[in-house]
């Protein structure tokens, strides 16, 4: 449930302006990454030359080495394809990098990068309730039992 996958398309940068229903201070990556359950804003800028680019969804996975076989690693790809294109003939097309399956340090590197749009002048108001499933009674000031 942990794992998450990293996305990123060749020779663009991938601008994140909010996850999860909420605005972030804009920041530029070549990659993102993104959990299960996980909503991302984010926007490409089409400012290439018209050509083919791949575009790859990796798998992230909170492991060590000796235990990332016991995940599916599987890498998707898709060629995306700039209006107007006419390919004629076999051109290389760009692959983008992504980090390693087991890349902490990189998913820690963008985790941190995200920033709340919230200042002194522009508060945000959080609505504070806590919700636990337990197979046991739980009791607790302000927490609600589902």
């Amino acid at each position: 449930m942990l794992n998450g996958h990293f996305f990123a398309i060749a020779n663009h940068m991938l601008t994140v302006v909010g996850r999860d229903r909420s605005y972030l201070k804009p920041f530029e990556r070549d990659f993102v990454v993104i959990t299960p359950g996980q909503t991302m804003d984010v926007m490409v800028q089409a400012n290439q030359p018209e050509d083919l680019y791949y575009m790859v969804v990796s798998p992230y996975i909170v492991a060590t080495e000796a235990t990332s076989g016991f995940f599916d690693t599987t890498v998707i790809t898709a060629i995306g394809e700039y209006q107007g294109l006419n390919v004629t003939s076999n051109t290389s097309v760009p692959f983008p990098y992504v980090p390693s399956v087991t890349d902490t340090q990189a998913a820690y590197e963008f985790a941190v990068q995200e920033k709340s749009l919230a200042s002194d002048d522009h508060p945000i108001d959080y609505q504070w309730d806590f919700y636990i499933a337990s197979m046991r009674p739980v009791l607790a000031r302000g927490v609600k039992i589902v």
